[in-house]
């Protein structure tokens, strides 16, 4: 690989200057992975090589690119197993109607609510989701010698005197995981203050502010992604975790997402489930960003559309370290009307 592509490619992942234990943004993910392909960018399924090395899911887009150069994990982890455990997949219940009707009405119920989707944590608006994602150890031969991962917390805090405060612990690990090696849930990982007056957030984190009207929403989606090539609809899914984490959205916001998502063609349902949190919801799929190797869940609750979580799952059948079809990684959002 050239300097010029070597740039190019860094350039594309928008690092900013962005914390190493910031969650990964999804356009990231992609960069990533071309760097370890040694390959110039472009849309991944149309690329003829099958070995997929690394997928690390854990750090900002800075930190990812680190992480392929280095080949390093979190200190937190400690040694980790040949074989990871992955939470368990959602249980799902098949639903009548289409993905189509089923999401766009959705959409309908969440333009019925009103006002900002937030948490209200110490009387400030705050962002606060759980993660778990897989972090892979590739050893000097190129093979995935460990994949390890800890459950993290993350909180933003937007404080009245205009300060930012970015909070990150270790959450609670998912049912059947190896608790004996990880920290104690609570254990603080990193802190951020950002004062009042820079404009550190908005350049580093924050996506503009999102249409209101459904026609605009593709364009908007389009322009947060790094590529020429049009999102498929997976990657329509990885911008929209990349808005929730990073924004406080309003509900006509999401009632415009979901509505432009009902459209898409590719869209399926899987069904009714119960997320991570234990909250009722229907799962909305995509498999058109990388087929045969990832699928991108959106899951959104059937009582106010309001977006609950999202989740990534591995079907490709070329890795040693996790078994097919495996969650990835998983985000669940705390948010109120």
């Amino acid at each position: 690989m050239s300097d010029d592509e070597l740039g190019d490619l860094i350039r594309a992942a928008r690092p900013g200057t962005t914390s190493r234990h910031d969650p990964v943004p999804p356009h990231a993910l992609r960069v990533l992975e071309e760097i370890m392909a040694d390959e110039r960018p472009h849309r991944a399924a149309r690329r003829g090589s099958r070995r997929r090395r690394l997928v690390p899911l854990i750090g900002s887009g800075f930190a990812v690119l680190m992480v392929a150069v280095t080949v390093v994990a979190l200190s937190l982890f400690n040694h980790a197993p040949a074989v990871a455990a992955t939470p368990p997949l959602l249980q799902v219940t098949p639903v009548s109607g289409s993905a189509s009707q089923l999401l766009a009405q959705l959409g309908d119920k969440r333009r019925e609510a009103s006002g900002a989707t937030s948490t209200a944590v110490r009387g400030q608006a705050v962002i606060r989701f759980t993660q778990w994602a897989l972090a892979t150890n590739i050893g000097e031969d190129g093979e995935i010698e460990s994949s390890q991962v800890e459950p993290t917390l993350w909180e933003t805090a937007f404080q009245d005197d205009g300060s930012i405060h970015k909070r990150l612990t270790v959450a609670e690990p998912f049912p059947g995981d190896k608790t004996e090696e990880l920290a104690e849930p609570g254990t603080l990982i990193d802190e951020t203050v950002l004062e009042p007056g820079t404009d550190e957030y908005e350049q580093s984190y924050l996506p503009p502010e999102p249409p209101t009207d459904p026609d605009e929403v593709g364009a908007y989606l389009a322009s947060l992604w790094a590529y020429e090539s049009e999102p498929t609809l997976g990657e329509y899914f990885n911008e929209v975790v990349n808005i929730l984490n990073n924004r406080i959205v309003t509900a006509e916001q999401e009632a415009a997402i979901l509505t432009f998502l009902s459209r898409h063609p590719a869209l399926q349902v899987d069904g009714r489930t119960t997320d991570r949190l234990g909250r009722p919801a229907l799962v909305f799929r995509a498999t058109d960003w990388q087929p045969g190797l990832w699928e991108e869940l959106l899951i959104v609750s059937p009582d106010t559309g309001q977006i609950l979580a999202a989740e990534t799952i591995w079907v490709g059948d070329d890795r040693t370290d996790i078994a097919s079809p495996s969650v990835s990684q998983y985000f669940a959002w705390e948010r109120t009307d």
